[in-house]
């Protein structure tokens, strides 16, 4: 029985309802990039692509995306995590506002 309770101790939480609604919505490598910039991850920065699959994503899907991963990351990092984010959506906010230059 302990050995039990303490897997589920470990066990992730589930996802939301809106993750699971949001998450068809953006394709994995765009994902990626977008968790490894919200985690920090040093020269993650996400693509333009990435940026507008982002936008059409939706700020709710956005938000529920960085509080599943403040809900994995330990305690010590929330506050870079959500601060990480609300840059990475403003950041994306503004890139796809201006259109990639064409050469």
């Amino acid at each position: 029985m302990e050995v039990e309770a303490e897997e589920s101790a470990q066990a992730p939480p589930p996802y939301s309802p809106i993750i699971s609604s949001c998450a068809p919505k953006l394709r994995k490598n765009c994902g990626d990039e977008v968790r490894d910039n919200v985690l920090g991850l040093e020269g993650s920065v996400p693509t333009y692509e990435c940026c507008r699959q982002l936008v059409r994503w939706g700020k709710t899907c956005h938000d529920a995306f960085a509080q599943l991963l403040v809900s994995l990351e330990p305690a010590s990092e929330n506050s870079s995590i959500l601060g990480n984010s609300k840059t990475n959506w403003e950041g994306c906010v503004d890139v796809v506002a201006q259109p990639p230059v064409s050469f």
